[in-house]
């Protein structure tokens, strides 16, 4: 198997990984009384820890300096608990409010939040490509949301609150710590933020005293598939992807996580979808991979 194919397969496992989490994440709300913060604090401490400890002992000195520098650790704390803390509350707490497949897939419009949010920057419109990937985007967020009827919501205002809002917070994620990552690496920079975030939840939120109503094994071997196969190893796993094949083909291959988590909770949960609420499904995984698209076409007429 050649480097172009190992690559692929990495960003492919990655992306089911993360739907599985997701699909784990609706199965415990649904049969415990786990609540969003509690597992939201558990991923992010334990995950966070475990990818510190790799970080530190592959390079302590490395690691190490971040803490030297009071700029950079204000914002690894910054990115903590706007990136890492909000991404993940907000993501469980869609789930929560709805499911696995409708939480990733309202998730999955992070792009179009990076493309306002630069132009608002810059000062400029997006690119016709761009414009229209958008309205492509919030169409289907529109018929995920109504099933096509105006007059109707097939979600609850919560979960397309917390969806949305967690497309926003995943956008920041990936625009806040770039300069962070290139300076100390990858599971540097998302480890600490981690743990801090877990750390800045507990004492925002307080999540403690959860009911254990539910809670056996079958549930801490849900978390545990959360946090091992759903975190600790997909975000070590996946900059090893995107080096292999490129940031653009593995933003597009990564797709496969909202059709994971929808494939899943259709076939295998028996979850029911209203046919348009599909069609809007589609229509958000394909906003993401023509707007990847066009970012690429546009890099390439500035070379």
């Amino acid at each position: 198997m050649n480097n172009k194919k190992i690559g692929t397969l990495i960003i492919i496992v990655c992306s089911v990984l993360w739907a599985i989490s997701g699909i784990c994440g609706q199965l415990l709300f649904s049969r415990t009384s786990l609540s969003t913060p509690f597992l939201t604090m558990v991923r992010l401490a334990v995950s966070g820890l475990i990818l510190s400890g790799m970080a530190f002992f592959s390079n302590p000195q490395k690691f190490l300096s971040l803490f030297k520098h009071k700029k950079d650790m204000l914002n690894a704390f910054i990115f903590s608990v706007f990136g890492c803390m909000a991404v993940q509350y907000s993501y469980f707490a869609a789930i929560e409010a709805s499911n696995a497949a409708t939480g990733t897939i309202l998730q999955y419009m992070s792009p179009i939040f990076v493309v306002v949010t630069m132009s608002a920057l810059h000062k400029k419109l997006p690119a016709i490509a761009e414009g229209l990937c958008c309205i492509l985007a919030v169409a289907g967020v529109f018929l995920v949301s109504t099933g096509g009827n105006i007059k109707y919501l097939s979600i609850s205002p919560e979960a397309l609150f917390w969806g949305i809002f967690s497309a926003g917070c995943l956008a920041y994620y990936n625009i806040a710590p770039v300069s962070l990552v290139k300076k100390y690496g990858t599971m540097e920079i998302v480890g600490l933020g981690m743990l801090l975030g877990s750390v800045m939840l507990g004492v925002l939120v307080r999540p403690f005293g959860v009911p254990m109503e539910g809670v056996d094994f079958v549930a801490i071997a849900e978390i545990v598939v959360i946090i091992i196969f759903g975190t600790i190893i997909p975000f070590a796993a996946y900059p090893k992807g995107v080096a292999i094949i490129g940031s653009t083909k593995s933003s597009i291959i990564a797709t496969s996580e909202p059709m994971s988590a929808f494939l899943i909770s259709l076939f295998i949960l028996g979850e029911k979808y209203p046919p348009l609420s599909i069609v809007g499904f589609f229509f958000i995984v394909l906003a993401v991979i023509f707007i990847t698209l066009s970012g690429k076409k546009e890099n390439n007429d500035r070379k």
